[in-house]
Formats: structure tokens, C-alpha cells, sequence
């Protein structure tokens, strides 16, 4: 039987059929091929990234391992090779012909130690005896009461030896009497400066201290002790009167110190408190400032103990914490026991997160120095931020029971070691703050804490510092209540006054931690203020006799502002700044300041209560300007100033003051007010120039 040809499919349609066919196919295994060629290619880029990605991680935890095993070797290092220089004799500050305290014969008295130790390099071991003097106001003029300090002294620099004096004053010059004593061995000195050469008495002191402990200074260390801090007495008494406005946190009102400086403008303590006034006008460190200031010396004084701290000082402030630390293992193998390196190189390691270190640090200080209660206290401070670094920062339900019992067993720990700083120094009132500060993380019952608070200022009843540890204790939060802590305020006003201030500061820390918006919060703190009137005119009293003491302290000026411009009553702040203003001639920045402030202040309470702009209104606008200029007055060289008129005036759009401000500031262009591109843009507005 023989096929219909009609039924059968052409032999070309068969071959396209099977062509296309094929081609289909061929185009689907390239086009699958392809894409597995590209999940192929992906999944290699992805292998590569991953492999990059942990090499470099691999990389970063090498360095950060080499960064923390180079920590452990200086560690190690001060534990093989530290030294430990004998305690500097403490020479108390040299009373007046009535047997008064003054700011110069302090101010003589801790200079004269300092020369002593550092020659350039560190022959005495000195813990801080400026911030020792600073605790007692023996810097402060108004200061009255200093009796403890005799007694509480020298325990802050581990010193058995002292020596008691008197400046006496006359017309044709000054007469200083020294007596060193340990036990029943006695040694008196004497030397009468002409008018003139008081500056030179530092180094004299400083001679008796060599004298009394039979230290002989090489010719290098004798030359370099020998030049005067100060060039001019005039010099010298004027520094004596600012030390205490300068430690007092008011060192932005010091004015024409970089003309006392220029007079000797590589002596280190200079240099030092120039550093401060910088830093406290500038806010924060320009780092290729604050080089330019140290290492010029560094270099040509590589030895200057006092150099290399006064610089990790300020690095340690701007954050510059490895820096900081090359600055102070050296000279912590030179002198293994002073508290101030450990505190210095403790600081700079916890920011850094190296908390283990810095444990081995406290481990190594104890146990070469057992007998040094400073070394206890400072482990068992430790120990309370190492504790609440396992805890953390959160509320208490929101720290697991890992991280509570890791936390309980480092302020165990800690309490331990406060425990045995007090058996070795029970007279030391440093030992029973420390105590006291164990009362909120140790959970310490309220007997207890009185006992410890009792103790305290039986040592020192000068001191705030139980006080405030109480206080803190009293918050609501932790183991009292607001009548308790009120309480404790009007129980103690009388010696304290200011304890209403901390009350209040430890409320708004109670209320604070409450999920609250700022307008919630000021609701709440403005409800208390009506229903609790005495207590507001209390804390307002507080202020005003503080600042009446201590009118120098910025800080108690801001904080007092900030109280007052939560109620709207911020204009007593100006009232009570005019009238303290005119009591030392070095206060006079003191009132334009404080018009900076608040009028800084108000700026921001307006705009987070969304009331507008601040200084669309003439009356701030003006005062600002007067204020600007009250203070360029004052020093017409603070380039920090003029470059904030500048840029308040270009902020503002008054071309004509900015103008004023430009043709001010100079070349003195000021990293910390503003950037380099929006000062160019300013200055070449105004006057068509360039910073560069």
C-alpha cells in the first residue's frame, strides 16, 4: 500500500523543524551555561569578598592583638624594671605674718616641690600636689577654712617628711622661714628676697628640699631647676591670684596670659596653663595646635618629666588615648608607685575598652606596693567601672543573670580592696569616700553607710565630697526617697549650702530616667518647684553663696543658668554676674561670659521647644555684640573671640560686623569655631581675601 505523498510533511519542512529545533536547544544550554557561569562567577566574587572580608578582619584582630600585647609588655615591663623614686617632702603652704593661708604662699610652696622633682626628669615621687592644694582651697582667697589640710596632706603624697614656713612681707622686700621635720630630727632655713627677686624663691625651696634629703642635683639638673618660672615678681603674684580661677574651671576668663608666657616662653608650667586657657577657650583641641605647642620643647627638653604630663594630659582630654599612653609608660618605669601615672594610664585604657589590662595594671601596683593605700583605692575605683562594664548602662530588667553576677563579683572584689586601704590609712578621708562610693553597687544598707559617711568627715569636715556621695545614695532610685533626700540637705545647709543644688541635680537624675520628652520632663520638675517653694529658694540661696565663695567657676555659673532658665528666671543669673564682676579686676569677663551663655542658653531652649528663633530679636542680637566686645577689650588677642564674632555675625547676615570681626582676626583663622571652606567664604565675601 503505497503513502499519500499530500500526507506527509515536505523533507525542507522537516529540516527547518529539526534546525530550529536544535538551534532552540543549543541557545537554551548556552543561555542556561550562562547563567551558570554567572551564579558560577557570582559565587566566586562572593568566596572572594568573603575571603577578603576575613583576612581583613583577621588583619584588624592582629592589630588589635599586637595593640593589646604591646600594653601587656610596658605592664610587664613596669613590673620587671619600675622604680620608685622616695616621697618629695611636702612643704605646707607658707602662711602670712598672722599665720593665714594666701593664694602666694601656696602657690610658692607647690612650686617649689615641683621644681624639686621634675630636674628635668622625676627624682621624688609627687602625686599631684596642685589638685591636692585645689581640694583644700588653699588657692582660693576667700577661702577661710584650711585647718584639716595639715593632717590630710600628707597622706595625698605619701610623705612622712614636712616642712612648715612663713612669708613675711616688708617695704623693702620679703623674708621666707622654713622648718623640715620628721620625728624629733628638725632643720630650719632662712633667706630674705629683695624686691625684685621673689620669683626666685621657687628654686631656693626647692634647694632646702635637696638640703633636707641630701640630694645633689648634676650641673644639667641644678641649671635647669635654677631658671625662673616667672621673669618679673609682678608676674609671679598675678599667676598666684589666677591659679585659683584656673583650677577653678574659670580659666576661659583668663586674659594677657600669653603675655606672661613671652617672657619666658619655654618654662613648662607656663606652657601648662597656657594649654588649659586654649583648651578651656577653644572647647577642643586642634591636634596640630596642641603638638605645636609641646613637642618644640619635648624635643629640646627630651628628659621633662613634667612636659610629657602636661601633654598626655591633654591628649588623654581630645581622645588621643594611644598617644597619650607612649607619653606615660616611660615615665611610669621611672616611678611605679605614683597614683597619678596609674590614674592617667588607667583612664586612657578603660576608654579604650582594655579593661583585662587594665586590671593587670592594678594587679602589678598592689602587689609591688602592698603597703600603699592609694594603690587599694585605686584598684577598688576600678573595680566599680569594670563591674558596670559587665552590666551595662540599661535598667535593671534589662541585664541578664550572667552580667549580674559578673557585676556582683567585681564590686565585691572592689569593696575588698577599699576594705584594705582603710585598715592601712584610717585617718585618710580618701579611704572612706571610696567606701562610699561602693553604697549604690555593693547595695550597701543605710547603717552602714552612715558609718563609713561619719568617718569621712571626721578626717575632713571641710570636704563635700561625703555629701555628695550620699546624696547620691538618697536618690529615689537607688535607697531613699525625696524626702530623705531632701532631708539630708537641710540636715547639713548649714555648713553646705550648696547640698540643695546637688539634691535637685540627683532629682532630675531620678526623673530623668524616666522615658520622658524634655517638655514631659520640664512639666514634672516645674510641678515639684510650685509645690515644694522652699526647697527652689533654698537651691537658688545655695547658688549665690557658692559663687559668691568661689565666683571664678565657670562651671557652677552654667549650671546655676541652667537651672534658673528651666523656670524662665533667667535674667537673676546676669544680675548676680554683674555684681561679681566687680569684685577682682580679674573677673571682668566673667559678666560678658555669661551673656554668651545665656543668650547660647535661650537660643537652644527655643528652638527645642520650637518657639522660634532667638536671634531674630534685636535685644539678644545686641547684647551679644557688647558682650563680644566687653571681652575684646579685655584681651584684643583672643583669636577665639574675634573668630566667634565672625561667625555669629555671618550666621546672622550682619556683613558690617563680620567685616569688623575679619579685619580682628588676621591670619588667626580657629579650627574649633568653624571650618576652613565656611571661613574662606566669609572672609571672601567681606573683605575678597583667602585664609590659605
Amino acid at each position: 500500500m503505497e503513502s499519500n505523498p499530500l500526507n506527509s510533511p515536505p523533507k525542507n519542512t522537516k529540516k527547518i523543524f529539526f534546525l530550529v529545533f536544535g538551534l532552540f536547544g543549543f541557545l537554551s544550554a548556552a543561555l542556561l551555561g550562562y547563567f551558570f557561569y554567572l551564579d558560577y562567577q557570582a559565587r566566586q566574587e562572593e568566596k572572594s569578598a568573603q575571603e577578603k572580608l576575613q583576612r581583613a578582619k583577621q588583619l584588624k584582630m592582629d592589630a588589635e592583638k599586637h595593640l593589646h600585647d604591646l600594653v601587656l609588655a610596658q605592664i610587664e615591663k613596669i613590673k620587671d624594671q619600675g622604680i620608685s623614686p622616695p616621697p618629695c617632702p611636702l612643704i605646707y603652704p607658707l602662711l602670712d605674718a598672722k599665720g593665714k593661708v594666701t593664694p602666694l604662699g601656696s602657690y610658692l610652696s607647690y612650686f617649689s616641690m615641683k621644681c624639686a622633682t621634675y630636674l628635668p626628669q622625676e627624682v621624688y615621687l609627687l602625686p599631684n600636689p596642685g589638685l591636692a592644694f585645689d581640694d583644700f582651697g588653699l588657692f582660693n582667697v576667700l577661702n577661710s577654712k584650711h585647718g584639716t589640710y595639715i593632717t590630710q596632706l600628707p597622706y595625698r603624697l605619701g610623705t612622712q617628711d614636712t616642712a612648715k614656713g612663713i612669708l613675711k612681707i616688708f617695704s623693702k622686700g620679703y623674708r621666707i622661714d622654713l622648718k623640715f621635720s620628721r620625728g624629733s630630727k628638725t632643720k630650719k632655713y632662712q633667706r630674705v628676697f629683695k624686691k625684685g627677686s621673689l620669683h626666685l624663691a621657687p628654686a631656693w625651696m626647692a634647694g632646702c628640699i635637696h638640703d633636707w634629703t641630701d640630694f645633689h642635683p648634676t650641673v644639667e639638673e641644678e641649671k635647669y631647676m635654677q631658671k625662673p618660672i616667672f621673669i618679673k615678681d609682678d608676674d609671679l603674684i598675678r599667676a598666684a591670684s589666677l591659679e585659683w580661677i584656673i583650677r577653678g574651671g574659670g580659666a576661659e576668663l583668663v586674659n594677657r596670659w600669653d603675655e606672661i608666657l613671652k617672657r619666658n616662653p619655654e618654662n613648662p608650667y607656663l606652657v601648662d596653663r597656657w594649654a588649659n586657657i586654649l583648651e578651656a577657650r577653644n572647647k577642643a583641641w586642634v591636634h596640630s595646635e596642641l603638638f605645636g605647642l609641646y613637642n618644640p620643647l619635648i624635643a629640646k627638653y627630651p628628659n621633662s618629666t613634667f612636659l610629657k604630663l602636661s601633654l598626655c594630659s591633654q591628649l588623654e582630654c581630645i581622645g588621643m588615648y594611644d598617644e597619650a599612653l607612649a607619653q606615660i609608660w616611660p615615665e611610669m618605669v621611672k616611678d611605679d608607685n605614683n597614683p597619678d601615672f596609674y590614674n592617667f594610664a588607667s583612664l586612657c585604657l578603660e576608654w579604650k575598652g582594655y579593661y583585662p589590662e587594665c586590671y593587670q595594671l592594678f594587679k602589678v601596683w598592689t602587689d609591688k606596693h602592698p603597703e600603699n593605700a592609694q594603690a587599694w583605692m585605686g584598684f577598688a575605683d576600678f573595680m566599680i567601672d569594670y563591674g558596670w562594664q559587665a552590666r551595662g548602662g540599661g535598667f535593671a530588667n534589662t541585664v541578664s543573670q550572667k552580667a549580674w553576677e559578673i557585676f556582683k563579683q567585681r564590686i565585691n572584689e572592689g569593696l575588698g580592696y577599699a576594705l584594705k586601704a582603710s585598715n592601712l590609712e584610717p585617718g585618710n578621708i580618701e579611704v572612706w569616700n571610696t567606701l562610699l562610693h561602693f553604697g549604690n553597687g555593693a547595695q550597701l544598707d543605710h547603717v552602714t553607710m552612715f558609718k563609713y559617711f561619719e568617718n569621712a568627715i571626721h578626717c575632713n569636715p571641710q570636704s563635700i565630697d561625703p555629701y555628695e556621695y550620699m546624696l547620691d545614695y538618697l536618690q529615689p532610685k537607688w535607697f531613699g526617697s525625696e524626702e530623705e533626700l531632701f532631708g539630708f540637705a537641710e540636715k547639713y545647709k548649714k555648713d553646705f549650702p550648696s547640698l540643695y543644688s546637688y539634691a535637685f541635680s540627683n532629682l532630675h537624675q531620678h526623673y530623668s530616667d524616666d522615658p520622658l520628652t524634655y517638655d514631659e520632663w520640664l512639666e514634672k520638675f516645674k510641678l515639684f518647684v510650685k509645690e515644694n517653694p522652699a526647697y527652689w529658694n533654698e537651691f537658688k540661696d545655695s547658688y549665690k553663696k557658692q559663687l559668691k565663695q568661689n565666683p571664678e567657676q565657670v562651671e557652677t555659673w552654667e549650671n546655676y543658668l541652667s537651672w534658673l532658665a528651666e523656670t524662665d528666671e533667667e535674667k537673676e543669673v546676669l544680675i548676680d554676674a554683674k555684681k561679681i564682676s566687680h569684685l577682682t579686676p580679674e573677673l571682668k569677663a566673667l559678666y560678658p561670659y555669661m551673656v554668651l551663655n545665656t543668650n547660647n542658653t535661650m537660643a537652644g531652649k527655643y528652638s527645642t521647644s520650637q518657639k522660634g528663633d532667638y536671634f531674630s530679636r534685636p535685644g539678644p542680637v545686641k547684647q551679644t555684640f557688647e558682650a563680644y566686645s566687653m571681652l575684646l577689650d579685655l584681651d584684643p588677642h583672643n583669636w577665639n573671640i574675634w573668630n566667634r564674632m565672625a561667625r555669629f555675625s555671618w550666621k546672622i547676615s550682619n556683613l558690617e560686623k563680620t567685616k569688623e570681626a575679619f579685619m580682628g582676626i588676621g591670619s588667626h583663622w580657629d579650627a574649633t569655631v568653624w571650618d576652613e571652606d565656611s571661613f574662606d567664604k566669609a572672609k571672601a565675601v567681606v573683605l575678597g581675601g583667602s585664609s590659605k
